[in-house]
């Protein structure tokens, strides 16, 4: 089971050992592993006369052990695999239990890894195929292997890889008691730093855990460590549940995007999200090492270049991260319970997009509201729903398609894509519309397919540019010639694929000339409203000083009459987009040319106005682009903005307050006018959840029938899973730490709840629901009753607050006193 070159390392490190035990029939030679429960003898089997791995247990060890390496050797003795160890016999002799394995002359893949640092993809991929035809074996017969990780995989001299150690499998079709899977000292049977995230929260063992084991074992072989690494077994399984993975080519440079992607999927932190099964983990490696076909010829059918394109997507590193958050806020639009709470969650799962969220909200709106916004859920109660949605999905979208390599193009389309957001905006107030939000986000993706076969197909997509430029074509004509599709056809279908809205994806044709009436406006106004701002847009970008009036005219000609907007009116609409599109930029660090653009847009209003000079004389520098960071290069000027949240993972003592009374004054504005109560209460869980860095925070209102308090609100870790499931804390006499801050109104902080002083009063069923070492009890007290308890809680331990953090935190827990009390009793 065990190689030879494992032998002799561990013979020159290990100090002596006892004697070997012995056997009838084995002859023992030397020690190949040992464990915590056991050891792995090469002996020789004098009947048959050949190697063997034997396995057995330590002196002393949990006599469970006992009764589970039986439970393996049933599970294994089914297992007869190419790609799986053989076991070849479980006895029991002079009150030892031992298996005996088939013996592997290779190394186990952990030494290789250790010994080279990593191995060439080709390599890694080819062993992670091995591991997983095993796992396709292994889960066709009901059963997962549970502790996947180099060091139990051998590889052979012929270099195919073996699992061994199914010593804490368990069958799919049944969960394996607690007894009979001996835990590892977090109380999760597993190596903490190879265990799916969805394992140390408490869920059973799934074929998507395995899956997850086997990304990582990849991720480990191309970098030469897993993802997180950490100290503890506590705080690896706090990471690898909290923590962004770094993705595997910022690791190796030499990781093309296509194994990056496949790598990230696998190791994703939703189950939902990695492959459905080993077999089609399989199909993703086999892709890669044979490189998939290239696009139809023009003119097969707009369905083959579409799927080409689809399938090309699936292999670049940013299209699952880019099409699941994407499709994860489109979700939510039609769900019908508390659609808010979904999206600030969704929001706050990315430190950073939650930043530059409220970076563009504060700059685009500080000035209207008198002061900082701190949260997302103050954002969404102040400019709606659909407001702070588009805001987050235009951020994903362009957060995903900078800095590559075709930086030059996409350039120029983001702007495009952006410009036309804001101007769509702007124009649908100026005539009265209150679906503005609506007709900004579909004038945002109404060029989607412009951008993707940028971003995927750049050659085509020069080629189509070239074509159209040439013979004067419009874009969609000259796609269909080149890539036989229009661009407009090419976003619709991606968009399907996103699952957008049924709205943006009808406004994606364009809008012909001979075609533009008013019944077309009543009956597609999204399409219109999209069609002329990209229109817009693309003057703004292209800056074609000779033919600007010409152009302008046409469009006024085309869309004025349906709109009822005068030329005056629209260039006032045009000067709005362009301060807009300056501002949120700058917020966002948006990589486009904003100089450029926003100069093209002062002629357009000037000329609109029948003026020979722009509005905005100060705007010359036409080459200039907002840097990462959001700072302009011409001016060097600060890019900080009013109610900029730091990312800090750790804050200091001062962001932490600083943050905590943000959020304080947030309330005390959203409660001194008329608010939803569910709205007040999410801000202050925001402000909690994210000024302190807590893993997740939850609000808890007492039940009608006053038995129990029921999860109403949560941010944070498993949140919203719990409040679907009605998670409840029972208000019956008990002697537990939540009863005892219940029942005296006493706020309870706790930094470790498996302390000697703290365990005995932990009920049973919380290692299991919430299994947080840290947390902060803050009963919501009206006349010595509870009403409800703020709960928050870390993995590893609460944070050490002073007695000033604890005000401001008992100050939040007034306010939703105030909160509650004003509604049900103003």
């Amino acid at each position: 089971m065990f190689s030879t070159a494992a032998k002799s390392t561990a013979a020159a490190t290990r100090p002596p050992l006892p004697a070997m035990p012995t056997f009838d029939r084995f002859e023992l030679k030397t020690v190949l592993g040992r464990g915590a429960q056991g050891t792995v003898y090469l002996a020789t089997d004098k009947r048959l006369e050949r190697q063997v791995a034997l396995k057995t247990l330590n002196a002393g060890a949990d006599p469970a052990a006992a009764a589970q390496q039986l439970v393996e050797a049933r599970m294994v003795s089914g297992l007869q695999h190419p790609n799986i160890v053989t076991l070849f016999d479980a006895q029991q002799e002079r009150d030892s239990t031992y298996l005996v394995y088939e013996y592997i002359d290779g190394s186990t893949l952990s030494k290789m890894i250790r010994e080279r640092g990593h191995l060439p993809a080709q390599q890694a991929v080819k062993l992670a195929i091995d591991v997983l035809r095993a796992l396709v074996f292994a889960h066709q017969r009901h059963t997962l292997h549970c502790d996947l990780k180099p060091s139990n995989v051998l590889v052979a001299a012929d270099g195919t890889a073996r699992v061994m150690d199914f010593g804490i499998a368990q069958r799919t079709d049944r969960r394996i008691s607690s007894a009979a899977t001996p835990p590892t000292s977090t109380g999760f049977s597993g190596t903490p730093c190879y265990l799916a995230p969805e394992i140390a929260d408490g869920s059973a063992s799934t074929i998507a855990s395995d899956l997850f084991s086997v990304g990582v074992m990849l991720y480990e072989m191309l970098c030469g460590t897993p993802p997180i690494a950490g100290r503890t077994s506590f705080e690896t399984i706090h990471r690898m549940a909290q923590e962004t993975f770094d993705a595997v080519a910022s690791r190796n440079t030499n990781v093309d995007p296509k194994l990056n992607q496949i790598v990230m999927r696998a190791i994703s932190k939703l189950p939902a999200d990695r492959f459905a099964s080993a077999g089609a983990f399989i199909g993703a490696l086999e892709d890669y090492l044979v490189p998939v076909a290239e696009p139809a010829a023009a003119g097969e059918g707009s369905s083959a270049t579409l799927a080409f394109l689809i399938q090309r997507m699936r292999f670049k590193s940013d299209f699952p991260v880019l099409s699941g958050a994407v499709s994860a806020i489109n979700r939510i639009v039609a769900s019908d319970r508390e659609p808010t709470s979904k999206l600030t969650n969704i929001n706050l799962k990315d430190v950073s997009l939650t930043n530059k969220i409220l970076r563009i909200i504060n700059a685009a709106h500080y000035n209207r509201f008198g002061g900082s916004i701190s949260t997302v859920s103050r954002a969404v109660s102040l400019l709606g729903f659909d407001a702070v949605r588009n805001i987050a999905l235009s951020l994903v979208l362009f957060e995903h398609l900078q800095n590559q390599q075709q930086a030059a193009d996409l350039q120029d389309i983001i702007g495009g894509c952006f410009f036309s957001s804001v101007f769509a905006v702007e124009l649908a107030k100026s005539v009265g519309r209150a679906d503005a939000e609506e007709m900004a986000i579909c004038a945002m993706f109404h060029t989607l397919g412009k951008l993707v076969a940028t971003f995927y197909l750049h050659e085509e997509a020069k080629q189509i540019a070239s074509v159209a430029a040439t013979r004067n074509l419009s874009d969609d004509r000259a796609a269909r010639e080149v890539i036989g599709v229009t661009y407009s056809e090419l976003g619709a279908g991606v968009a399907r694929h996103w699952n957008l809205p049924g709205e943006i994806i009808d406004s994606m044709g364009a809008c012909d000339d001979a075609q533009m009436s008013s019944s077309v406006y009543d009956h597609q106004p999204a399409r219109v409203f999209a069609s002329c701002a990209t229109e817009m847009a693309n003057l703004a970008v292209h800056g074609d000083a000779d033919g600007r009036k010409a152009n302008l005219a046409r469009i006024m000609g085309k869309y004025a009459k349906s709109m009822k907007i005068t030329p005056e009116a629209m260039s006032h609409v045009v000067e709005r987009a362009s301060e807009r599109f300056k501002t949120d930029t700058a917020a966002i660090g948006l990589r486009c040319r904003t100089k450029k653009l926003t100069r093209e847009a002062s002629y357009i209003a000037a000329t609109m106005r029948g003026d020979d000079a722009p509005i905005d004389a100060d705007i010359t520098n036409t080459g200039q682009t907002i840097g990462a960071a959001g700072a302009v290069a011409s001016d060097g000027a600060s890019d900080a903005v009013p109610g900029e949240i730091a990312a800090s993972a750790l804050p200091s003592a001062d962001d932490r307050r600083a943050q905590l009374l943000a959020g304080i004054q947030d309330i005390t504005d959203t409660l001194a006018g008329e608010y939803d109560l569910n709205q007040a209460l999410r801000i202050i869980l925001e402000t909690i959840y994210r000024g302190a860095r807590f893993d997740r925070v939850m609000l808890f209102s007492r039940a009608p029938n006053g038995l129990s308090m029921i999860c109403r609100h949560a941010f944070g870790r498993d949140g919203e899973r719990l409040v679907s499931e009605g998670f409840s804390l029972s208000l019956e006499p008990a002697r537990t730490v939540f009863y005892g801050a219940l029942s005296r109104g006493a706020d309870v902080a706790i930094q470790d709840v498996g302390s000697a002083k703290v365990a005995p009063l932990m009920p049973a069923w919380y290692a299991k629901k919430l299994g947080a070492r840290g947390m902060l009890l803050l009963p919501l007290m009206v006349k010595n009753r509870a009403i409800g308890l703020i709960y928050a809680d870390c993995t590893e331990a609460v944070v050490s607050f002073d007695e000033a953090d604890l005000r401001l935190l008992r100050t939040l827990r007034s306010q939703a006193v105030m909160a509650i009390r004003q509604k049900d009793f103003g």
